[in-house]
């Protein structure tokens, strides 16, 4: 009997491929089609300024943006906000490190944000100016500080204007942000646990891989048809059970849906559910994002503190009761009746 036959006539089973895990932390260039076109425009060179690197993307992506003006607004907005070097230490001569491309920012924003060839349609999806964002603010790109330690994310997340060293106050602002992470966008926030306790948070929410469905007909079989669904974010919450901490795994289509379920309200993904536990209020604005009432060198907004809820008074109704010649002309007219 061959060895790919099975007994009383069964047909061999084909072995399972293991799917290989990607390091997220290894920023080496990976990604076939970003190699080849760093390859095709930048060939013998590991990093490049962002003039250079703008004209050849510039003909990349005249699929993505046919306007002229948007589609330049969008690569200064890459350039500046997203390809950013992971480490300027290694170019010590190129300053600023915010005007320079190499191939290592390239491959960690493939890991945050998907392969060369979505990488941009995700960007402008979720950051860049949306018809379905006009009504949801602060969009996610105004509350972007890109690549930044953690130490500095916490020197942010506390309120500068006056002393506010334990973070009492910002604590009870909620203040929050948005920043690079390793394979992951995070969400630092600040705010107060149970007995007030201040806490920092740095949240991962990573990038859910595309995927279709399979369409079914009214008696629940399959038609043979899908569907796609595109790429989403998906954010990890662990919630205490009995004698243990369960992850909650939930999925949003838009970046800001996220955000808004993070302030407690209702978004597009979860409108059927129960409202969430606010746990941010406040942005921290990127440089240059802050609103128009704010100063150029204001870094984040500063919104009333909640208000105090009032305690329910009772309305003391005594004076309301029948008093007794009332009483007494009632049980008259019930024993007439009788």
């Amino acid at each position: 009997m061959a060895d790919t036959e099975k007994k009383h006539g069964q047909k061999p089973t084909e072995k399972k491929t293991t799917k290989i895990r990607v390091d997220k932390s290894d920023n080496t260039l990976m990604d076939k089609a970003a190699k080849n076109f760093w390859k095709k425009h930048f060939e013998g060179k590991d990093i490049v300024t962002n003039q250079e690197f703008g004209a050849a993307l510039r003909i990349y992506l005249k699929k993505i943006y046919a306007d002229e003006a948007a589609r330049e607004d969008f690569i200064q907005i890459v350039l500046t906000k997203f390809l950013l070097l992971v480490d300027p230490s290694k170019y010590p001569d190129k300053t600023p490190p915010e005007e320079f491309v190499d191939t290592h920012c390239l491959q960690a924003a493939i890991h945050v944000f998907g392969p060369w060839k979505q990488m941009f349609e995700m960007i402008k999806k979720h950051f860049y100016a949306d018809e379905v964002e006009q009504h949801k603010e602060p969009r996610p790109l105004k509350v972007w500080h890109g690549r930044m330690t953690e130490e500095k994310a916490n020197e942010l997340l506390l309120k500068k204007n006056g002393n506010d060293s334990e973070g009492r106050k910002s604590s009870r602002k909620q203040r929050y942000l948005l920043r690079y992470g390793v394979g992951s966008i995070i969400c630092s926030n600040i705010r107060r646990g149970k007995q007030k306790t201040i806490l920092i948070k740095h949240e991962p929410v990573i990038r859910k891989k595309p995927s279709k469905v399979f369409l079914i007909d009214c008696a629940g079989k399959r038609t043979g048809k899908t569907k796609p669904v595109d790429a989403k974010w998906t954010y990890i919450e662990s919630i205490a059970s009995a004698g243990r901490f369960n992850d909650n795994y939930s999925h949003y289509t838009l970046l800001v849906n996220f955000l808004e379920m993070m302030r407690g309200e209702y978004c597009d993904d979860l409108k059927y559910r129960a409202k969430k536990i606010r746990k941010i209020r406040t942005p921290v604005y990127a440089p240059g994002m802050a609103p128009d009432n704010k100063s150029p060198e204001a870094e984040s907004s500063d919104v009333d503190s909640p208000p105090i809820r009032k305690p329910i008074v009772t309305i003391d109704d005594d004076e309301d009761e029948t008093d007794e010649e009332t009483l007494k002309e009632l049980k008259a007219e019930e024993s007439k009746e009788s």
